[in-house]
Formats: C-alpha cells, structure tokens, sequence
C-alpha cells in the first residue's frame, strides 16, 4: 500500500474509534516504539 493510503486508512480508524469512544487501537507506548524503529531503519539505510 502507498503511504498515503495507510495514513488515510489510520486516520479514519482513529476518528471512527474517538466518534464511538472507544479505545485507541494501540497504546502510546507501542507507537513510539515502532515510530522509533521506522526511524532507526531510515538512519541505517542512510535516509
């Protein structure tokens, strides 16, 4: 998938779950833990 269409599709499932109360689909924690892998594989490849 492009990465427009992940973000499209993470941003109507995280105002959909807000709308309806309900929990986020991950924790704080476990983003920041994949952001901070994302960006350590970009560093490694030299982006």
């Amino acid at each position: 998938e492009l990465p427009a269409t992940r973000y499209r599709l993470c941003m109507s499932d995280t105002l959909s779950r807000l709308t309806r109360k309900a929990p986020p689909a991950i924790s704080i924690d476990d983003y920041v833990a994949a952001m901070s892998l994302i960006d350590a594989a970009y560093e490694k490849t030299g982006r």
